[in-house]
């Protein structure tokens, strides 16, 4: 619309100015100079600047953006802070395969956090093995744990958060992933391959979608949703933390994690069938024993 309207500014200036040529200029000499320059400063002044607005401007905006983020980047670089700031990801959570590029370079430890986890499970269930089973596999052949952590549908904390969002089924889907997740589990265990895939259940209300890689090195990424009061979860802009860089930032939402999942001692914090098989060490998140396996 912006466009069309810029276009017809010029086609009117360019139309006037022409038919200024061809006004009599000893009869009517105030009409003719009038009009010419009537015709130049719709072009001129208005034509021209308002196509620049609408198709140059923006352009040239992004390229600025763009060439200050490549100069902040070399600058902090230079001092040996690259990468300090927290980068924002706005499109939503994570794709699968920006997932399993961060897999690539997982060494000791992946983690994700959420709420029923049914995008996550979904890669497993519906797509194609090689898209995304087969890079959790040499994940665990690799000995790298794999954390899936999701809310206990029989908690209260379940139960206020279907109702406050909206999602009187939310209880089902997360039952259907967390049946999902044990058939892998025990898939995974008869593999003996030295990584393992423990599944945890937490019981407070949820507060970000949270994936993790190697928390505990230097290296640490920390991938965080916070979840806001309406919308959808996925939509959620994401911010990308490295411990590196920000180890305050990044170990605070740690420390979040492993509270959020540890287990409390005089409550029984995962049902027994998420249980670690007895020939298997329980995993670690962090410094704190997993509720399951």
């Amino acid at each position: 619309m912006g466009g069309s309207l810029g276009f017809v500014f010029f086609v009117v200036g360019i139309t006037i100015r022409l038919l200024s040529v061809t006004i009599d200029e000893k009869a009517h000499p105030f009409v003719r100079a009038a009009s010419s320059d009537i015709g130049a400063f719709i072009v001129g002044a208005v034509a021209i600047p308002f196509v620049y607005e609408i198709f140059f401007r923006r352009d040239d905006e992004q390229e600025w953006h763009h060439r200050l983020d490549v100069l902040l980047d070399k600058k902090l670089a230079s001092l040996g802070q690259g990468d300090a700031r927290p980068r924002l990801h706005g499109h939503g959570r994570l794709t699968m395969s920006e997932k399993v590029a961060l897999f690539q370079d997982a060494q000791r430890e992946v983690i994700e956090v959420g709420v029923s986890l049914r995008t996550f499970v979904s890669y497993f269930d519906q797509r194609p093995a090689c898209d995304f089973k087969e890079p959790v596999l040499e994940l665990l052949r690799r000995g790298v744990t794999v954390h899936v952590a999701l809310l206990d549908p029989a908690s209260d904390a379940a139960r206020v958060y279907a109702e406050t969002r909206g999602e009187p089924r939310l209880g089902e889907t997360i039952r259907r992933s967390l049946a999902s997740l044990l058939a892998l589990q025990d898939e995974v265990a008869l593999l003996n391959a030295p990584g393992s895939v423990v599944v945890h259940l937490y019981h407070r209300l949820p507060f970000a979608d949270i994936m993790m890689v190697d928390p505990e090195t230097a290296e640490g990424r920390a991938y965080i949703a916070p979840y806001l009061p309406s919308g959808k979860r996925a939509d959620n802009p994401v911010i990308e933390v490295r411990r590196r860089s920000d180890p305050a930032f990044f170990d605070a939402y740690h420390a979040a994690v492993v509270g959020l999942i540890a287990v409390v001692e005089d409550e029984q914090a995962v049902p027994v069938a998420l249980a670690a098989p007895p020939d298997r060490e329980q995993g670690k998140v962090g410094s704190h024993r997993t509720g399951g396996a």
